[in-house]
């Protein structure tokens, strides 16, 4: 049992890594309060003592009651508790997240790691509840790399503010690739709701088509609900990232709008997975003991990320795998639609969390189910005076979507129309292979090439801009690679194909004589586990080919691989996913006789 009413230290076997950011002392972070409170006037610098209680009397649907902040201490961080009186929330300012969550006197719902520090160059997973950027394609045209995350959002330090009404807000670190900081408010509403509106701030920096994602790692439970879409375009209502990884995991619908998934806790549990849902409602639950923990947001039109066009994920689930190991974690996941970011513009993802004692403790009970459906399905609720205040309501602009993707883009219109391609040139297009292929010119002497690869794009997203990029050079040839990031989003083969498609439908009807060739899908370390859908996607594509004499396919996903079948790690730089000088001299090989 776990009391902080009234600011202990809590102790939960862990302390502060030694290469965190500095942990603010309590005394020191009362003066910084103090400061940025009486500047604001967000709280009367008078009542800012960290030991008071603020509260906030508001009306609700279930009675009045008290929203409080008070400053605490958890894992030898300053913290922040925020509390209704009946549950309790503790925000670590020092790595940006919430990391307890439950009843008053009741465990923690949240996974919390029992690491105490971590290795140099190690990803720095604390544990509880974040936000991060998608889809997570994208990252490494925001921030140079694929993986770990942005340390501006995952992990470092957020400035605290106590704000009227019983709320907190933390900001980030302004992230120097997307030109961007995370702010999040917390607070309970009336209905004793425990609100999380996460705002993300774009201040400078090329436009971009982001979605908030808010990520929740818990403590393994009995069952999650998800909400069932009986129109699904994924057969089983579900998308498997990477394809189902045991038969023993069960996901199956208990009613027609509601999906149940029972996670690996044994033997058989080894191996991650996750799931995305092309659900009609964005919410899930965890149900352990009796006790549901819902999450839900608004679902407003739109695209979202991962999926299928118009058929992307506002909620998806992933199982770290481990079943019998300290890391063994779910992540509950709710994402906002992709939306046009530009300097000056903020987007909200408000989540609402709640607890939840059900009739029954059984899991597979029919009544379980018919009340978690209503608990799914019931709108969430705010209240006006919990609200976020007009200095943090997002400003957003009534403007089409933006691609991610745009300035590069225009650079290639411009350069294209300020220095013409000379005729008879081999164009290349995709994802960041392309654009990473800098000796393009020196592998090929003799051939006049032109680079336009745009790094994080799929395969759709050269059709999209092939009007632009691809047709106005009228190249001889045009060499293309994309679908790695396609199925790491999850996108199925016969999509890829049907892009693949209509790409070559594209260039063919504008540039009859132009001849096109598919570079293959490369195996990369980093996504092994998606070489069987590569293989798939490849053979699929070869096939389409063979019919096509004016198309060729180049096989480099063979030579990639060594003898035991695994993708060969010296042809890859850090990331193990894009590749140095060795692996482009090996494409230079198999593509050049294609030329």
């Amino acid at each position: 049992m776990i009391d902080t009413s009234q600011g202990t230290a809590l102790r939960l076997g862990r302390s502060s890594r030694t290469t965190s950011p500095r942990c603010i002392p309590l005394s020191e972070l009362c003066g910084v309060l103090l400061l940025a409170m009486s500047a604001s006037s967000a709280v009367p610098a008078s009542t800012a003592s960290m030991g008071t209680q603020f509260q906030v009397q508001s009306g609700g649907a279930s009675g009045t009651r008290n929203s409080q902040v008070t400053a605490t201490t958890y894992g030898g961080r300053a913290a922040f508790r925020l509390s209704d009186g009946r549950t309790e929330a503790i925000v670590v300012p020092a790595i940006g997240r919430v990391m307890r969550y439950g009843f008053i006197g009741g465990p923690n719902l949240l996974w919390n790691t029992p690491q105490s520090r971590f290795k140099a160059g190690e990803w720095n997973n604390w544990g509880g509840d974040k936000t991060w950027p998608a889809p997570q394609s994208h990252w490494p045209v925001l921030s140079g790399r694929a993986w770990p995350p942005d340390e501006a959002w995952d992990g470092s330090a957020h400035t605290p503010q106590v704000l009227s009404g019983g709320r907190l807000r933390t900001s980030s670190a302004l992230s120097p690739g997307p030109g961007a900081r995370i702010v999040r408010e917390y607070g309970f509403n009336a209905s004793g709701e425990f609100e999380i509106n996460q705002i993300v701030e774009k201040t400078r920096g090329a436009p971009m088509m982001l979605s908030v994602w808010s990520i929740t790692q818990i403590v393994p439970p009995e069952a999650v609900f998800l909400p069932l879409n009986e129109r699904s375009v994924y057969k089983d209502n579900v998308f498997w990232f990477g394809g189902k990884p045991n038969e023993k995991v069960t996901v199956v619908p208990v009613l027609p709008s509601l999906l149940l998934l029972v996670p690996a806790r044994t033997a058989f549990g080894s191996g991650n997975y996750k799931i995305g849902a092309d659900a009609p409602i964005a919410a899930i639950a965890a149900v352990t003991d009796g006790v549901a923990f819902v999450q839900k947001t608004a679902r407003p039109d739109g695209q979202y990320p991962d999926g299928a066009a118009d058929a992307g994920f506002p909620v998806e689930l992933y199982d770290s795998g481990d079943a019998h190991g300290p890391a063994h974690y779910l992540e509950l996941e709710l994402l906002s639609p992709l939306r046009p970011f530009r300097a000056g513009t903020r987007w909200a993802h408000t989540v609402r969390w709640s607890l939840h004692r059900l009739a029954s403790r059984h899991v597979i009970a029919t009544a379980t189910h018919d009340e978690i459906q209503r608990l799914l399905s019931a709108p969430p609720t705010s209240s006006k005076a919990q609200s976020p205040t007009n200095e943090t309501r997002p400003v957003v602009q009534n403007e089409p979507p933006a691609s991610p993707w745009e300035t590069e883009i225009r650079a290639f219109e411009e350069a294209e129309r300020k220095n013409p391609s000379p005729p008879g040139a081999v164009l290349f297009v995709g994802s960041s292979s392309i654009r990473g292929w800098e000796t393009l010119a020196r592998d090929f002497p003799g051939v006049p090439v032109i680079n336009r690869g745009f790094g994080g794009s799929h395969l759709s997203d050269s059709v999209r801009f092939a009007g632009r990029i691809v047709l106005p050079p009228k190249p001889r040839l045009v060499v293309v690679y994309a679908g790695d990031n396609d199925l790491a989003e999850g996108k199925t083969p016969q999509q890829i194909l049907s892009d693949w498609k209509a790409l070559a439908q594209k260039i063919h009807a504008a540039l009859p004589q132009t001849r096109l060739a598919f570079i293959s899908i490369k195996p990369s370390p980093a996504r092994r586990h998606l070489l069987e859908a590569m293989r798939e996607t490849n053979r699929l594509i070869a096939a389409d080919i063979r019919s096509h004499e004016w198309m060729s396919y180049i096989d480099v996903f063979t030579p990639m691989l060594d003898e035991t079948g695994a993708p060969r790690a010296t042809l890859f730089g850090g990331d193990s996913l894009h590749m140095n000088r060795t692996g482009y001299t090996l494409w230079a090989e198999v593509v050049r006789p294609h030329l």
